[in-house]
């Protein structure tokens, strides 16, 4: 028995203020144990690590979360880590975020990450420790300084709300400026286990969900450019772009 599982979700979100829009998608996402990636790849016939698939993880696309603690201060090296995230359907993916939550050998929450990736080939992660942990969840205000949305100014507040995923999975994050909101970004779902039958009907059910992923970013960015939302360039403030490296996803 894997501890890995499947998240059937809904991911929502809504922007506040002169020119408020909302929208909201269902999806899903794989709950992958990083230790029990090559059990996975020899259980389901769809699924593999590192090579083509029609469902496929690959060590490139992600951080050395390790690393990432480790540059935080945090030597003790986690027993586990769950990552919520897509995989590359049929060799292309795009996370715009994926989470992942480490564990001490006692089972107790160690620290989060929240590794996020722009359109541009960037990625830039935010780590929370257990000083940010209470009541079963992370809670961190972090400076954005990154290019996420070109509707977003890049130094306002992230504040994100991570619960330790079990039965249920709940994140929310918050763009915040002077402590107003500015978007609220949320993902919740309920878990299911992860099994060949249950991945093949999601491919049926969810068909090509990574390309629609970056189709549906591009869609809301018109939407939100014809509501005269202000734009910002990427290149107008590169001042305030901090901490991010290059993505090494590739096909």
């Amino acid at each position: 028995m894997t501890r890995s599982a499947l998240y059937e979700c809904r991911i929502t979100h809504e922007r506040f203020g002169a020119r408020p829009h909302r929208f909201a998608y269902d999806v899903f996402a794989f709950a992958l144990e990083l230790d029990e990636l090559d059990a996975l790849a020899a259980r389901i016939p769809w699924f593999s690590r590192n090579r083509f698939n029609l469902f496929s993880f690959h060590d490139r696309d992600h951080h050395d979360v390790e690393e990432l603690l480790r540059g935080r201060g945090i030597s003790a090296k986690p027993a586990r880590v769950l990552l919520i995230t897509n995989a590359r359907i049929l060799g292309y993916v795009f996370n715009p975020v994926s989470f992942y939550f480490c564990f001490d050998e006692a089972g107790q929450a160690l620290a989060a990450v929240a590794e996020v990736n722009n359109t541009f080939g960037e990625s830039k992660s935010y780590v929370m420790t257990q000083s940010d942990f209470a009541e079963g969840r992370f809670d961190s205000t972090q400076r954005k300084y990154f290019y996420i949305s070109p509707f977003i100014a890049l130094d306002v507040d992230l504040r994100l709300r991570l619960a330790v995923p079990g039965e249920r999975l709940g994140i929310v994050i918050d763009d915040l400026q002077d402590g107003r909101h500015l978007l609220r970004a949320s993902m919740t779902g309920k878990r299911v286990p992860l099994t060949p039958a249950r991945l093949a009907w999601f491919s049926i059910k969810y068909p090509l969900l990574t390309v629609k992923v970056i189709a549906a970013i591009h869609w809301q960015a018109v939407r939100l450019w014809l509501k005269g939302v202000p734009f910002l360039r990427k290149g107008d403030r590169p001042d305030l772009q901090r901490g991010h490296s290059r993505a090494e996803v590739r096909p």
